[in-house]
């Protein structure tokens, strides 16, 4: 299979701050893994090539579960093996604002302890460069940090690439699709996105620029639905209300 991601993200740097413009990143991380999975096979030791958690900020006079929680997740992923070589992605959202509380340090120095077998992942939803520019300086002194812009939903031949490594598909028929799910950022979902592509491709075994236009026409497609007032959609051939 043809692999959407060109070169190795991390290229050197033990930590990736990922800038995607998405709200939800843990589908585009694992999507990630595996790109990257193809790119340096020599990282990847375990069940899965990532291990995916949601950092939840916890003020400093409460007590920190998340690493005993990551470390649990980690553990899982070992299988039969000694230890977990792989991708430790982590959504930093919750602690944007809050770059020099002590908890975030101590998961720095959690992830610096095992950077020879990890490389981590940091996702901070729908966050632009400046935020993560001041998540990099407190993770400087425990890591090597790397930001990477990689914008799916804004730059189309990425998004083609992408979504062509998913399906088969028409070349006419990934950029007619590509157009929608870039024209509406509340479509800027890679589950979404996969959903959509599942929903095209049901009975099918190849995509055509002609399947995305009937299902873009249909009455109800999912683009539709989340964009368009509810009201739009009220009424169903198929349901008939009953006599009171």
């Amino acid at each position: 299979m043809a692999n959407w991601l060109s070169s190795d993200l991390w290229d050197g740097a033990d930590a990736v701050l990922l800038c995607s413009g998405m709200e939800e990143n843990e589908r585009f991380a694992q999507d990630l893994a595996r790109a990257q999975e193809r790119i340096t096979p020599e990282w990847f030791d375990g069940l899965s090539p990532i291990v995916c958690q949601k950092l939840i900020y916890t003020a400093p006079y409460e007590r920190f579960e998340g690493l005993r929680q990551l470390a649990l997740k980690i553990q899982d992923s070992t299988g039969l093996r000694a230890c977990f070589r792989g991708i430790v992605a982590l959504d930093l959202s919750e602690w944007i604002g809050h770059e020099q509380d002590e908890y975030l340090k101590i998961t720095f120095k959690y992830l610096h302890d095992h950077r020879q077998i990890w490389r981590s992942l940091f996702t901070f939803g729908a966050a632009e460069p400046p935020q993560i520019l001041r998540m990099m300086r407190a993770a400087a002194p425990f890591l090597r940090p790397a930001v990477r812009q990689l914008y799916l939903f804004r730059d189309k031949a990425l998004l083609q690439n992408y979504l062509s490594t998913q399906v088969v598909i028409q070349p006419k028929a990934c950029a007619q699709l590509s157009e929608v799910l870039m024209a509406s950022p509340i479509l800027h979902n890679c589950s979404l996105a996969v959903q959509i592509l599942d929903e095209l491709s049901a009975g099918h075994s190849r995509i055509t620029l002609d399947a995305v236009q009937h299902y873009l026409s249909r009455p109800g497609n999912l683009p539709s639905l989340l964009q368009d007032s509810p009201s739009k959609y009220t009424v169903f051939p198929h349901i008939q209300e009953k006599e009171a």
